[in-house]
């Protein structure tokens, strides 16, 4: 029992680290389409594509991105 409780409580802190590195990967994704519809140039680049790889469809419907609508429609372009 006290193995299941160290287990959850280090899996609890794993998944706490691991949404704030989400959280500013996708707050620097943000700043970049604010301002560009893609993130190199005017046009869809190999950058786009892997970048969108790493946030295919079965990985970011596990992530929240209501605060991040601009990621939102560049992976929809993509």
């Amino acid at each position: 029992v006290q193995q299941d409780r160290l287990l959850k409580d280090l899996i609890q802190t794993i998944g706490n680290r691991a949404q704030g590195m989400i959280n500013r990967s996708l707050q620097v994704l943000k700043r970049v389409l604010q301002t560009s519809s893609w993130l190199v140039g005017n046009r869809f680049t190999v950058a786009d594509a892997n970048v969108a790889g790493v946030l295919s469809p079965s990985r970011a419907k596990n992530i929240d991105l209501s605060n991040y609508p601009e990621v939102e429609q560049w992976l929809r372009r993509c």
